[in-house]
């Protein structure tokens, strides 16, 4: 469910006029306080505290009747208005400085904040000047710096940042309030970072245009040169439309703080949200509501990684932790994937997508039998580990949380895949689960399939393929989930077989393999893949992507009779499918 904001994420309601109280005890009043204690004004209250009325009215004590009107104009212009300006000097007791600064030869304006205090050279006068050191106010310099003090520290309380659309990477000064009302620790830290749970004050988050829950993701103190990697890649990911990929909201440094602000997703992660639905039964509600939200997650997931990898980028860390779900009235959700930052961008010229590219580390359990033998590791490395979470997941829908934690634990190697003699592997019990799931997915009708049957295929015979080079790639395993996805949803029989669940229930699920080196069961095999020491082929449906796939290739039983085998069905191999597409151009 949707947290609502406490009420001191919204401002109060303010009157029009200044004259039941002085328009400083209207600021102080208003005034709000952050997670860490100090003072901001919102950016509504002071959009309201400078009106044309209340601006002019208290002006008229401090200035002439000519003067007025460009200064009220001066204050309150659209482009570069003085805002903040003037009611740092209210609280400062100096609005007569007003007109010397819009007069100055460098004409002050809000976006001149913060300033600092200079003593001028050879004299015992001070001046401001802009934080950066671009300019100079020295008419300031025959005043005493007790004034000039009070000016430096009034002027933070009105410059709490404003996140907008416009502006992704903000600097600010040590002294400069974060609009963060509340921030809750839900314990969730890295070897880079911490994320926190912000709750920001309604004026201050304009980039999604409604009220969000907020993430706080804060780099370790001297993660700078990450920070600024990570900054770099996040601003690119930003411009990436896809409604499965979490979208950076901001990123903001303040003094020794760097960190970045993307929307909370409520209902945890993907491994929390298999959890949860535990609590509430022990497996899920197994109707065609759950198999087509699942299909359309997994496509829209696959979707958002592909659109990474156009942009000459990998995420390198896929794991259910990094698979966020947001909460969306009238739906289960939207499922979208997050902490791409850490991912790395080729930074040259080329466009080549099989192109290796630079990674950090990600976890180990979801890493392809590649990584490690090269410095360089190819888009394809998601392909892999994006196979070992949906392959989860299809264990999950058919079989609950509980044998989900049971195929985590039989996998006592930590990865998907294992290693002999003879080179790379699907685990055992990776391939045990894969046998089983199979058969209880298998119709009684085995010429035709279902959507599950057909994903669980893709997985097998396309993602979790040992061999990078018999993966398929990140846009041909979209085209078919989406094509997966859109037959389920205009064929019912296709999208749920209406005896599944009964077989599932009255069939042995593998079980808690109180063996390990029990034998494999005898597989068919595998598209994509090539016998031991044999140069593997290309995976099916990327290397010949105009050739009909049959929707469930021939079954057959270990040591089933000949005359017992549905020889209807095609069975393709990859030779005779390059042949046959050959043969047809």
């Amino acid at each position: 469910m949707s947290q609502t904001h406490p009420p001191e994420a919204t401002s109060s309601p303010l009157s029009s006029s200044v004259s039941d109280d002085s328009l400083e005890e209207k600021i102080i009043q208003a005034l709000r306080k952050t997670e860490d204690d100090k003072d901001f004004l919102p950016a509504d209250i002071i959009d309201a505290l400078t009106s044309r009325s209340i601006v002019e009215e208290e002006l008229e004590a401090h200035v002439t009747s000519d003067q007025l009107s460009s200064l009220v104009a001066y204050v309150t212009n659209p482009n570069q208005p003085a805002r903040r300006l003037f009611l740092t000097l209210v609280v400062c007791d100096d609005l007569k400085r007003l007109q010397d600064l819009a007069n100055a030869p460098q004409k002050f304006h809000d976006n001149d904040l913060p300033v600092k205090v200079v003593r001028s050279p050879n004299t015992n006068g001070y001046f401001m000047e802009s934080i950066d050191g671009g300019k100079k106010w020295p008419l300031f310099a025959s005043r005493r710096k007790l004034t000039l003090d009070s000016f430096f520290h009034s002027q933070w309380q009105f410059l709490a940042p404003v996140f907008a659309a416009n502006c992704f990477r903000h600097k600010l000064h040590p002294s400069c309030p974060l609009p963060f009302i509340v921030k809750i620790n839900h314990q969730k830290a890295g070897f880079f970072s911490s994320v926190f749970e912000v709750v920001i004050h309604d004026a201050h988050q304009k980039v999604t245009g409604k009220q969000i829950r907020v993430a706080s993701k804060e780099m370790r103190i001297g993660m700078d040169s990450y920070y600024e990697k990570e900054a770099d890649i996040l601003e690119t990911i930003r411009n990436i439309d896809n409604p499965h990929l979490i979208k950076p909201l901001a990123a903001y440094r303040r003094g020794d703080l760097r960190g970045f602000l993307f929307p909370w997703g409520e209902g945890g992660n993907l491994k929390e949200f298999w959890g949860s639905q535990e609590k509430l039964r022990p497996v899920p509600v197994r109707d065609r509501h759950l198999v087509l939200w699942v299909l359309r997650q997994l496509q829209g997931i696959c979707g958002s990684i592909s659109a990474l990898h156009e942009r000459n980028c990998r995420h390198g860390d896929l794991k259910p932790e990094n698979i966020l779900h947001f909460l969306e009235t009238g739906s289960n959700g939207v499922l979208r994937v997050a902490d791409v930052g850490l991912a790395r961008f080729h930074l040259d010229d080329t466009r080549n997508r099989n192109q290796p590219t630079n990674t950090m580390t990600g976890t180990v359990r979801y890493e392809p039998p590649e990584f490690g033998l090269t410095e360089q590791i190819s888009r394809l490395y998601d392909v892999w580990s994006l196979g070992c979470v949906f392959l989860e997941f299809l264990i999950w829908v058919l079989y609950g949380n509980s044998k989900l934690r049971d195929f985590n634990r039989a996998s006592i190697e930590e990865k998907f895949w294992s290693k002999d003699d003879e080179g790379y592997h699907q685990h055992r019990e990776v391939k045990r689960w894969i046998s089983r799931m199979s058969k209880d997915l298998r119709r009684n009708d085995i010429t035709s399939s279902t959507a599950l049957k057909d994903v669980l295929e893709l997985i097998d015979f396309n993602m979790l393929v040992p061999e990078v080079e018999g993966r398929t790639n990140s846009l041909k395993l979209y085209e078919r989930l989406r094509s997966i996805f859109e037959q389920a949803q205009a064929q019912e029989d296709y999208l749920l077989d209406p005896t599944l669940w009964n077989r599932i229930s009255t069939s042995a699920v593998p079980a808690e393999h109180r063996r390990f080196n029990l034998e494999v069961p005898d597989q068919r095999p595998l598209r994509g893949r090539a016998p031991t020491g044999q140069k593997p082929q290309p995976a099916l449906l990327e290397r010949a992507p105009d050739v009909p796939i049959p929707d469930t290739p021939v079954i057959v039983e270990p040591n089933a009779e000949p005359s017992k085998v549905n020889m209807q069905v095609p069975i393709l191999n990859a030779q005779e499918v390059r042949k046959s597409w050959h043969d047809t151009t």
